[in-house]
């Protein structure tokens, strides 16, 4: 439950009641009616910039991370709030650390750091964190020297932002490794510089040494051992050298444990070493953390940034291990979260044949569809298609795909003439396709008509309008090439078989492998399955080879593919098809 009941001892309801009322308007106040006028409702009193965001008080949370960063403040609880805020931000809950640092201005509004905090959190949102550095540079004459170049280096990263972004990152990071000159002891400063040269790596401003990078980071372990930058190690080595940062995957959930991504993070070592039990316990704590958050603090699933992504990879992994009913039933659960026009959506708002915003309904219902298939679950998948889980969709290439794994279920369960049903159906996806090309091409013409462009421009804006579709065209058609492969062979037909299993671009290869198999070319089969159990750690791709080596009369290796499929089976669920025919 999201919601829970509670209970205000007297006093403190009292106290509320009289916050509460201190709150209304004094509607007998000319002034104060004056101000309610001034200023739209729902909008703050502080400038345009504190309208978004959080606007609810922060409080201190328990697990945020041993980070050192005095600024100038008479009020000790400000101090903490900004602490709390600059450990969020290494745990990129940008989200939170704003509303911590907006915590902070509130009990002493002079303190300029506070300011620049809330720019800091606010860097993928340009015109908020410019007023918000603006806010810190009309008190900059409050703060100390150190304290200062902090303020100096986000308002010169701000100011014309019209320059070469890797020009103002150059910047940035000569601004910082000015802070650490003048201040060698500021090891916050070595671990923000150490995150914005990572960052900076995808904005044009290459990383020549990943260990300079590496030792800026253990300058601060070294004060530090638990300093939330274990988490920029993981990132740093990620796409390099994933084993430098085992250290810090065992430590990075433990130095921020109050911070969900913070033992997400872990999973991203641990999944590209193929150490899929490892990287499955972190990304569950990591969804244990988010689910305390959201009861405690009443938050939606989806506005927890890295909430769906997690979970989603957390089902990837437990489909590795061949926890199969583990991954079906996150996969569920996904699916049956709260919805949400800007955060969680299948279709987009006002455009139901588009994909809406990627979280946990879309998520959802790819690993769901992804693993009923991949662990051969037919009557499952023609069940949950009567369900919500599998519900009808207004999107055409989702509601292909969707068809496509009914189609395969009937198929798969001898029940040709419904698999048939499902192909027809396909068509009439194409042909709605056609119809929705046609429309476009017919809107982006009158539209150019209407703003009296020239005829070359008026073909143009169609052409560019109708090519949209093509993307949409060539999804459906390579779902309508897997059926018809599942058809061929029903008709026992093999040049059919052949023609359509080439152009069934999005049917996985241990699938692919099984129809082969099917067909009678055991040839293909076996090397196809051979390929796929190249895939270190993972189970199904390695019951699938032993298996179709063995039906395929070669014994020998069947048995040396199955006796490593031993060696990482602890784990997965026996009773699954793919697993029992062994």
């Amino acid at each position: 439950m999201i919601f829970e009941k509670r209970d205000f001892p007297a006093k403190k309801l009292a106290a509320l009641l009289f916050a509460t009322a201190l709150s209304l308007p004094m509607f007998a106040d000319d002034k104060g009616e004056s101000e309610e006028k001034k200023v739209t409702e729902g909008h703050s009193f502080h400038g345009e910039a504190f309208n978004e965001g959080p606007r609810q008080s922060a409080y201190l949370m328990k697990g945020m991370g041993r980070v050192r960063f005095p600024v100038t403040t008479d009020r000790q609880e400000a101090q903490l709030f900004f602490t709390q805020g600059v450990a969020q931000l290494h745990g990129f809950w940008y989200f939170e650390a704003e509303r911590s640092f907006r915590q902070a201005a509130m009990l002493d509004p002079d303190c300029a750091m506070a300011y620049w905090g809330m720019a800091v959190a606010n860097r993928n949102n340009t015109e908020r964190a410019k007023k918000f550095i603006e806010e810190a540079k009309k008190r900059r004459d409050k703060a100390d020297k150190r304290e200062k170049l902090w303020i100096d280096s986000e308002v010169n990263y701000w100011a014309d932002t019209k320059k070469a972004e890797k020009d103002r990152r150059k910047k940035m990071v000569r601004d910082l490794e000015t802070i650490i000159y003048d201040y060698p002891d500021d090891i916050e400063a070595k671990a923000f510089l150490a995150v914005w040269l990572w960052q900076s790596a995808y904005k044009g401003l290459s990383i020549s040494s990943h260990m300079t990078v590496n030792l800026l980071i253990q300058d601060v372990l070294d004060v530090e051992p638990m300093h939330p930058c274990h988490h920029f190690r993981i990132h740093l080595w990620d796409n390099e050298k994933p084993e430098r940062a085992l250290a810090s995957a065992a430590r990075c959930g433990q130095s921020s444990p109050g911070v969900a991504h913070m033992w997400h993070m872990p999973g991203h070592t641990y999944s590209k070493l193929k150490r899929y039990q490892d990287a499955a316990w972190q990304q569950e704590a990591s969804a244990r953390v988010d689910h305390a958050h959201m009861m405690r603090d009443r938050v939606m699933p989806d506005q927890i940034h890295n909430f769906a992504h997690n979970n989603e990879w957390l089902t990837r992994n437990l489909n590795y291990l061949g926890r199969v009913n583990d991954a079906v039933a996150l996969a569920k659960n996904m699916i049956e979260l709260p919805r949400h026009p800007k955060n969680n959506t299948l279709a987009k708002p006002g455009s139901p044949i588009d994909y809406g915003k990627r979280g946990s309904a879309s998520y959802g219902r790819t690993r769901l569809i992804e693993t009923l298939l991949r662990f051969e679950m037919w009557e499952k998948i023609i069940q949950l298609s009567q369900t919500v889980y599998l519900e009808e969709t207004t999107i055409p290439e989702e509601q292909a795909k969707r068809l496509a794994a009914i189609g395969a279920a009937h198929y798969s369960l001898g029940q040709a003439e419904k698999g048939a049903e499902a192909l027809a159906k396909l068509n009439d996806i194409i042909a709605r396709l056609k119809e929705l090309k046609l429309e476009a091409g017919t809107g982006a013409e009158e539209k150019a008509r209407e703003e009296k462009k020239s005829d070359n421009d008026v073909n143009k804006a169609m052409v560019d309008a109708m090519n949209k579709f093509n993307g949409r065209f060539k999804t459906v058609n390579q779902y309508m090439a897997e059926l018809l492969a599942y058809q061929a062979i029903a008709d026992e037909d093999k040049n059919a078989f052949r023609k359509q299993i080439g152009k069934a671009g999005r049917i996985a290869r241990e699938r692919k492998a099984q129809l082969h198999l099917k067909i009678g070319d055991e040839k293909e089969a076996a090397k196809l399955a051979g390929q796929s159990a190249k895939s270190t750690g993972q189970v199904q791709p390695l019951a699938n080879y032993a298996d179709i080596l063995w039906q395929s009369g070669k014994e020998k290796e069947a048995i040396e593919q199955f006796k490593k499929l031993r060696e990482i089976s602890a784990h997965l669920d026996i009773d699954k098809a793919v697993f029992q025919r062994l």
